[in-house]
């Protein structure tokens, strides 16, 4: 498999070259999402719990790893080489290990990158080097915690499905706002949160921002007190 660094941007703190934000469009209190493709059912995209666990326990914070898709169906992307986001709680690793599989479970890419106890939300945006997903094909994608480089069995391991797919609705005269509900209640999933990522750099702390980001995560099933 190749081997090369992929882009990580921890807590979303990677900045723009430009970004002009309107958020004068009301928002929608909830987005109802599509019922969607289901996802197949040999794999999920809970994160494994072996007994030893580099991951750290606080107090009403999650302990576990979460990806930002539903668990149940395909999440679709408009992008060749899309951006992830994942949920990382505390921890003592020092590495994490992307990988790439076929509708059938066989291997198309796999690397690694340092991380140094890093946490928060991840993203992780493809390698120029990795495959470009084909339009209309399922993938499934993995990130692992490497807790133990000498005991590959302690990692702790999330991950989901994702297909490439043009989107119909012409988005260019919508504001961003507008597109992360749009993207979210046609199944766009890593394109609403890719979208929300952007807003959130630029006015992190606007009332608009933090409630589409309340919208989305209900939208999935996860608890709102997973915060950015």
């Amino acid at each position: 498999m190749n081997k090369s660094t992929f882009f990580l941007a921890i807590n979303l703190s990677i900045p723009l070259a430009s970004l002009l934000i309107s958020l004068a469009a009301p928002l929608r209190a909830q987005i109802e999402p599509p019922e969607g493709s289901p996802a197949p059912t040999a794999t999920t995209s809970g994160g494994t719990r072996p007994t030893q666990t580099c991951l750290k326990s606080i107090p009403k914070v999650s302990q576990r790893l979460i990806v930002l898709n539903p668990s149940k169906t395909i999440g679709l992307t408009r992008s060749d080489q899309p951006t992830l986001f994942v949920y990382i709680p505390r921890n003592e690793a020092h590495a994490l290990e992307f990988s790439l599989f076929d509708e059938k479970k066989r291997g198309l890419y796999q690397t690694t990158l340092s991380i140094h106890n890093q946490s928060g939300l991840i993203r992780v945006a493809f390698p120029s080097d990795a495959p470009k997903l084909v339009q209309g094909k399922n993938y499934y994608w993995t990130v692992a915690v490497i807790c133990n480089i000498d005991d590959r069995t302690e990692d702790q391991i999330i991950g989901g499905w994702i297909q490439h797919r043009n989107l119909s609705e012409d988005i260019s005269r919508l504001l961003p706002i507008e597109r992360i509900e749009l993207y979210a209640r046609k199944g766009f999933w890593y394109d609403a949160f890719s979208e929300w990522a952007m807003l959130h750099q630029q006015q992190p702390h606007h009332p608009m921002v933090k409630q589409a980001w309340t919208n989305l995560i209900e939208a999935i099933g996860l608890p709102t007190s997973l915060l950015p």
